[in-house]
């Protein structure tokens, strides 16, 4: 993803993400809470976690809330999240390689955040050039 990416407001695309969320929201890799940001306007309460304390900090200076660690470590009320933006769909959102390089192993562990009536929000798509 080109580094202006990462501050630049949510495209439509994002929107289409953000639409399906119902609160409470983990995002998990949330950067500095460019899609965090824009559940702020409806109210939806989300919490970001990420391991870069910038990205966290940012988050927190944008007025949302986030904590320094990775998904895999403990993190408050597993299995009570609604909706759980994994950075796996960020893979075809935002060109990343996902937490750890290893996808499977992400949505194992976001399988044990989300509530047994929760979604996790993910995007795929057909691989082209340069995915």
């Amino acid at each position: 993803m080109p580094a202006y990416r990462w501050h630049a407001r949510s495209t439509v695309a994002d929107k289409t993400v953000l639409e399906r969320c119902v609160g409470p929201v983990l995002d998990v890799g949330c950067g500095p809470g460019r899609l965090r940001r824009e559940l702020l306007g409806p109210g939806v309460f989300a919490l970001g976690v990420d391991i870069a304390p910038r990205a966290v900090a940012l988050t927190c200076a944008l007025g949302g809330l986030a904590l320094c660690g990775s998904a895999f470590d403990q993190l408050p009320a597993e299995r009570g999240w609604q909706t759980l933006l994994p950075l796996l769909p960020l893979l075809l959102i935002d060109g990343d390689i996902g937490i750890g390089g290893d996808p499977r192993s992400l949505l194992h562990r976001c399988r044990g955040l989300v509530a047994p009536t929760g979604r996790l929000v993910v995007e795929a798509g057909a691989r082209g050039p340069g995915r």
